[in-house]
């Protein structure tokens, strides 16, 4: 009754405080979270990529090696990408191309 709601940030959960993953934190949960040594972005992890269950997710060890095979993936991919350019004006994509050593320079200079 009448429970007080503040923002998370990245320290420990304050008391009622108010998730990014669009839950609330009751004092009760808030008070037990900073007991157990669970800080807000904890939280708001386990919401997001654990496994939903009838009273709210529960992180297992299978959501982390999927996350873990996607993460992956998408570094493999990134790698492929490294020296990639893509030109945009306003939002429309208008060219790509892989960069020269000199072409990088002179783009990275241009936004530093």
């Amino acid at each position: 009754m009448g429970q007080q709601h503040r923002e998370v940030g990245e320290a420990p959960v304050p008391n009622g405080a108010s998730g990014a993953s669009g839950f609330t934190l009751s004092r009760h949960a808030a008070t037990r979270a900073s007991q157990r040594g669970y800080r807000a972005t904890d939280l708001a992890l386990v919401a997001e990529f654990g496994t939903s269950t009838p009273d709210g997710a529960l992180l297992l060890r299978r959501d982390v090696e999927q996350i873990r095979c996607e993460a992956t993936r998408l570094l493999a991919r990134l790698d492929r990408l490294v020296g990639t350019a893509v030109i945009l004006r306003e939002e429309t994509l208008v060219s790509v191309f892989r960069v020269t050593r000199a072409q990088r320079r002179r783009m990275v200079r241009v936004v530093a």
